[in-house]
């Protein structure tokens, strides 16, 4: 009987100790957060890495009971000690105490560390980083990674990925295309391309378009992109030809501009018509089609172009210099001058502006305004000797002989003629 009772009591005393081992288990399953780790991180490329190079992360719960308590009782001065505590705090979602572990690990010198492994702490040191929202440290911390190691394709595709978190869109298209090499795939050219264009590399991001065309053929959309990094480097023949084979909506209107560039306004008139007919990029089209007109000598018909822009919802400071210039073409000077005041105000051409604004006051008769525009070029260096010739007439025809002869003395030193 007393043996029976025994064992009986043993057995609840191995049961109680299994309840609490297991307790213990779901305590610390629910501290390192392994349901909530999962659901928070499961799309995270930086965990995956973590989750893959770490081994705790996938430990069950016994082996990370020991591992924790390893963790513990290590000295915190030695490597292991170090590293093991980053681990811990990885697997806490502590990211900060785990990026404090992680730079005393990796600056414990260790004998014999191969530069792989020197590459796969610094990038875990650069997941700890992102995750813990520090996206410019991860970003070196990658750097660093791939400088030890710039054969891993895996490493170019993170640092690849943390460039585009900090906004380093020329060092994510770097790494793509360090990444696209590593692993022979073609695929990525446009996307590498588009990330060199919006870093405004137009040479990288157009060598780019021109290896997606080979690899993928000639469609509207890589044709328009290679046309707008051409243009942008100022190839405009070039430009043209890629604008004119793309169905794309804007390679009309951007046809127009490269052909204005060339100085084929006939052309590139005949683009913005097109254009404003088809109802594309209407409105930039009627600016453009009024800066043809302008060029050609027609003022009044850039003048009605212009009033439409502004009509159709245009920006006033957009049109300010060019209105200014086909008023003062048919020698309505006040409305010239008023632009043009309106365009040093925008910034818009702002020297020859201002000169411009000066000498239609002064044919205009208001020689008050066109003294103190007159002051401002001379004051700004802007025109000196004509400045000055005009500033002269301006003080002359106000009565204010004396400063006349002084400005006009300015302008025979300047290298001015009355003529």
């Amino acid at each position: 009987m007393t043996g029976t009772r025994g064992l009986r009591r043993g057995r609840r005393i191995i049961a109680s100790v299994l309840v609490v081992v297991l307790f213990a288990g779901a305590i610390v399953t629910d501290q390192i957060g392994i349901g909530k780790r999962d659901g928070r991180y499961q799309s995270s490329p930086a965990y995956a890495y973590l989750a893959e190079t770490i081994e705790c992360l996938s430990y069950g719960w016994l082996h990370w009971i020991v591992y924790r308590l390893g963790a513990q009782f290590s000295n915190e001065d030695s490597a292991s000690g170090r590293y093991r505590r980053a681990c811990v705090s990885v697997a806490n979602e502590d990211f900060a105490k785990a990026e404090e572990w992680m730079d005393a690990y990796i600056e414990t010198e260790e004998p014999g560390r191969a530069a792989e492994e020197s590459a796969s702490l610094f990038m875990q040191l650069a997941c700890i980083r992102s995750l813990n929202g520090d996206a410019y440290g991860a970003v070196q911390a990658a750097h660093e990674a791939v400088t030890q190691d710039g054969e891993n394709a895996h490493l170019q595709q993170l640092l690849y990925q943390f460039s585009l978190e900090a906004g380093d869109t020329r060092g994510a298209a770097k790494a793509l295309g360090t990444y696209a090499a590593l692993t022979e795939d073609d695929t990525y050219y446009e996307e590498i391309a588009d990330l060199y264009l919006e870093a405004g590399d137009y040479e990288e991001s157009g060598r780019f378009y021109d290896l997606a065309i080979e690899n993928d053929g000639e469609t509207d959309r890589l044709l328009y992109m290679r046309g707008t990094c051409s243009m942008l480097s100022g190839r405009y023949a070039e430009a043209l030809e890629d604008f004119a084979a793309s169905a794309m909506p804007g390679s009309l209107y951007s046809q127009g501009v490269c052909a204005m560039a060339l100085n084929d306004l006939e052309q590139a008139e005949v683009c913005f018509l097109k254009t404003i007919d088809r109802g594309e990029q209407a409105n930039d089209a009627r600016l453009m089609l009024a800066v043809c007109r302008l060029e050609s000598g027609e003022p009044a018909a850039a003048e009605s172009l212009l009033d439409q822009y502004l009509a159709a919802g245009g920006s006033y400071e957009d049109i300010a210099y060019y209105r200014a210039s086909a008023r003062a073409m048919q020698e309505n000077y006040i409305g010239a001058a008023e632009d043009y005041d309106a365009a040093v105000q925008a910034g818009s051409f702002r020297p020859e502006s201002l000169f411009a604004a000066a000498q239609c006051y002064y044919f205009a008769g208001n020689y008050t305004r066109a003294i103190e525009r007159f002051e401002q070029c001379v004051d700004e260096g802007i025109e000196l000797a004509q400045s000055w010739y005009y500033l002269g007439l301006s003080l002359m025809a106000s009565g204010e002989t004396e400063r006349a002869a002084e400005a006009l003395d300015h302008a025979l030193d300047a290298g001015a003629t009355n003529g």
